[in-house]
């Protein structure tokens, strides 16, 4: 029986090289050590008399393994969406809950911001912004524009083709470029599989 019943312990003692969840750093290293031995060892083989049997295809296999761990090493961990902003109101500076602002627009060297109380403005691009934003909430709708999804009542198309978003709680509307048409497209098919529009049903996606 063996000595210890640690996981861990069991695993080092392992020849054979295994990463355990959740990956530690050192671990990880310690399983590309195991590796680059491996690898070594092979390579040795394959350059003797059995040079030409399979396993001289194995040290290019294990260099990709290798490449993949460490690339996972010092892949830095995934960033939480923010929850607050810092805005500019005037000449004071506004803390705004992320989850209040209705739609972000860009305007000239800033970006706009609107909530149901009013807007106000952050130097940060729309690229800025969507890098930090929760994108499951968030859409871009057009070059220059982001919407909540939490906060549309509904969206339109005139004769042209051209799409509106329209807002809850506000009058302001925003432009929809074609290219973005898709992602009101895909929720109105979603909505009608969920439950099948009635004999008034206006053609707009509302949200619960």
């Amino acid at each position: 029986r063996p000595s210890s019943t640690n996981p861990h312990r069991l695993v080092n003692q392992n020849p054979q090289p295994v990463v355990l969840k959740p990956v530690r750093p050192e671990r990880l290293l310690q399983v590309i050590d195991k590796l680059k031995a491996r690898w070594h060892a092979v390579v040795g083989a394959a350059s003797g008399p059995n040079a030409s049997s399979p396993q001289a295809a194995a040290p290019s296999e294990l260099a990709l393994v290798i490449q993949n761990l460490a690339r996972q090493l010092h892949t830095p961990p995934a960033r939480e969406p923010i929850t607050w902003l810092s805005a500019s109101l005037g000449q004071h500076i506004k803390l705004i809950a992320v989850k209040d602002i209705v739609y972000f627009q860009s305007d000239n060297k800033y970006t706009r911001i609107v909530t149901a109380e009013g807007e106000a403005l952050v130097r940060k691009s729309l690229r800025e912004l969507l890098d930090v934003l929760d994108g499951a909430v968030f859409k871009q709708v057009h070059r220059g524009a982001v919407v909540n999804m939490l906060c549309v009542s509904g969206v339109s198309r005139d004769d042209n083709g051209r799409g509106t978003v329209v807002f809850k709680g506000i009058t302001d509307t925003v432009d929809v470029s074609n290219a973005y048409m898709g992602i009101f497209g895909r929720l109105k098919a979603l909505a009608s599989l969920i439950s099948p529009p009635s004999p008034g049903f206006d053609g707009r996606y509302h949200p619960a």
